[in-house]
């Protein structure tokens, strides 16, 4: 466990990796004193309480190395070049507050999607914003995509990118909204919800790829 107000992973501009086992910790922020360098591996299941390249620079990035779990208490992560699950891993984040996925979020080819993202404490009146590419749509085979999204806390999911692939989206018991911002092209292999609840918004004009189920449910 590491207890300090910050973890620098670019001290003296170095480029660091901090690799991160099963039962690690970290209390405070992760920060990159010169920009866009540092990157967490997470290779196994790790909580962090504070925020990761939110206080001053950017971090290159989060990379699942193993099929593990990364729990953040704060949902403020600021990355250069997103989120990469080289392997199934999980990122929860489990504040109640907005979330922005600002950067690519890269995903390893897999038949059911790789990497899964649990915002479940975010509740009603919350926004999750994805702004950057997630997978990517125009692959053939249809299996570069997100393997989850799960929001059941309440909070709305909005599509801002045009180049969306999520193989699940689910939404549990809450009455969210599903909303398409952008003109682009989106998979959505699922969109999960409890009979009656859920809302599709179409913001802009939409393409939806084969493979889109957007209702597992009645909406």
């Amino acid at each position: 466990s590491i207890h300090a107000t910050s973890v620098d992973l670019s001290k003296a501009a170095q480029n660091n990796i901090l690799e991160l086992y099963d039962g690690s910790s970290i209390t405070g922020n992760v920060i990159a004193t010169t920009a866009t360098k540092g990157t967490l591996s997470i290779k196994g299941d790790t909580r962090i309480d504070g925020t990761i390249g939110a206080v001053g620079n950017e971090i290159d990035q989060i990379k699942f190395d193993a099929a593990k779990t990364l729990e953040i208490t704060k949902n403020t992560f600021k990355t250069q070049n997103g989120i990469n699950f080289a392997e199934d891993g999980v990122l929860k984040l489990t504040e109640d507050a907005n979330v922005t996925l600002d950067k690519i979020t890269t995903t390893k080819v897999a038949t059911t999607g790789t990497g899964s993202i649990i915002v479940d404490s975010a509740a009603v009146g919350r926004l999750i914003n994805i702004t950057a590419q997630v997978g990517d749509v125009t692959a053939a085979n249809k299996d570069n995509a997100l393997k989850l999204l799960q929001a059941k806390g309440g909070a709305n999911i909005q599509l801002s990118n045009a180049n969306v692939a999520i193989k699940k989206i689910d939404i549990g018991s809450q009455d969210s909204s599903l909303i398409l911002n952008v003109a682009g092209a989106f998979l959505v292999g699922d969109f999960t919800h409890t009979d009656g609840k859920g809302t599709l918004q179409l913001n802009q004009d939409s393409t939806l790829k084969a493979g889109t189920n957007l209702s597992s449910a009645q909406i």
